[in-house]
């Protein structure tokens, strides 16, 4: 009795899982920017309005100040990064997130603030360095701020 195409209909059936399985769980890609293209606009800025959040966060709160003599525009779209070995990798969003596309002034020698929505990214945040990235006037500037276990 051969047990040989048994073992091929197992043998493929574990390769498929594995191939599904790789297929879900994609590695994050690395930043495509690098640090002289961020926080190049002087006399903006923008930082988290707390170091450390607890995991499990879902929003927090970004300060945004401009202390040039020029006004500047900027929108709702932000993007997430995470610090693995001194390297930034992209945080993926869930699926469809999509934001509305709208001019919002941030004039000189003002300071505002925006809430950043943690729950739009893929898997709930575990502890560690991350930075949001917001484009302003053609620049990109982060923040950088810590997610910690409880």
């Amino acid at each position: 009795m051969s047990h040989g195409p048994k073992r091929i209909k197992i043998g493929m059936s574990l390769l498929f899982l594995a191939l599904f399985l790789m297929s879900c769980s994609k590695p994050l890609e690395k930043t495509p920017l690098d640090d002289k293209q961020i926080n190049q606009r002087a006399g903006v800025s923008m930082s988290a309005e707390q170091e450390a959040y607890p995991v499990g966060t879902d929003q927090i709160t970004v300060l945004l100040k401009n202390k040039s003599v020029e006004d500047y525009y900027y929108g709702k779209a932000f993007s997430l990064e995470k610090e693995v070995d001194d390297q930034w990798f992209v945080v993926p969003f869930e699926e469809d997130v999509a934001f509305i596309e709208i001019a919002i002034l941030l004039e000189s020698g003002e300071e505002t603030t925006e809430s950043i929505d943690l729950s739009l990214f893929k898997g709930k945040l575990a502890a560690g360095k991350y930075r949001v990235l917001k484009e302003i006037a053609g620049e990109t500037l982060t923040a950088e701020f810590l997610i910690e276990d409880n």
